[in-house]
């Protein structure tokens, strides 16, 4: 395998901090599972101006056309 820099953002999902939050209010576009991203979700913001990707959970909890707030959990 090998590495390389990209410019995401990596959360802590320990046993202590296991979910990961929308990180604005909007709407779920898209959850799946590619080899390249392991199970990810799709989210576009109110303003439709924003989408934010979440790769290599591993597990998600929301689903296509989902309404999501902050405090929404896409999965762990």
């Amino acid at each position: 395998g090998s590495t390389y820099y990209h410019q995401g953002t990596d959360h802590d999902t320990s046993p202590q901090n296991p979910n990961v939050n929308a990180s604005q209010n909007g709407r779920v576009l898209e959850t799946g599972y590619t080899n390249t991203t392991g199970n990810y979700v799709i989210v576009e913001n109110n303003a439709g101006n924003v989408r934010t990707v979440y790769m290599h959970a591993g597990s998600v909890s929301v689903s296509k056309g989902q309404t999501v707030t902050t405090s929404t959990s896409l999965g762990n």
